[in-house]
């Protein structure tokens, strides 16, 4: 059972971060399901809108009784196909067939064409690797900071010592 709740994290927190980008927000997926709560239009124009929105909700749920809950690693409250749900949502997010893409679309009477959602993918995925390269910068910048201060002491108690 350990695998799949780390796995349904991990897939959890990948959707998280992208809709932290697509969102300009630091709130992720929360941000997304806030929003589509304040918007008034998308049960009438979108098919999916409310079942994303109770899945976005149920899933959002499920990841706060695992982060910070005892005991929930003891029971059954995550499935292979609440992963697989939080997979092909990231990916219809890539693919500009989510929920706000959707609505985007239906509001301007207008699929996205291939090139705009190519280019939108584009700008997603370009943000994200960008935010996991200065994630990696800080996190190399970490471990240098801790060996030098390493190293740091061991010079200082080697002095001590030999004085």
């Amino acid at each position: 059972m350990g695998n799949i709740i780390l796995e349904f994290l991990e897939a959890y927190k990948c959707l998280d971060e992208l809709c932290k980008q697509i969102m300009k927000s630091d709130r992720g997926i929360s941000e997304y399901i806030d929003g589509m709560s304040k918007e008034p239009d998308g049960k009438r124009e979108v098919d999916c809108w409310e079942s994303d929105y109770k899945q976005l909700k149920r899933l959002r749920w499920i990841r706060n009784q695992l982060v910070h809950d005892s005991g929930s690693f003891h029971e059954n409250i995550v499935t292979t196909k609440d992963i697989q749900w939080i997979k092909a949502f990231h990916s219809r997010i890539l693919n500009c067939s989510d929920s706000y893409s959707l609505l985007f679309q239906s509001k301007n009477n207008k699929p996205i064409k291939q090139k705009e959602a190519s280019n939108l993918n584009s700008q997603k995925q370009e943000a994200l690797i960008s935010n996991r390269e200065s994630e990696d910068d800080i996190g190399i910048s970490l471990i240098v900071a801790i060996l030098l201060g390493l190293a740091m002491g061991i010079c200082i108690w080697g002095c001590v010592v030999y004085i």
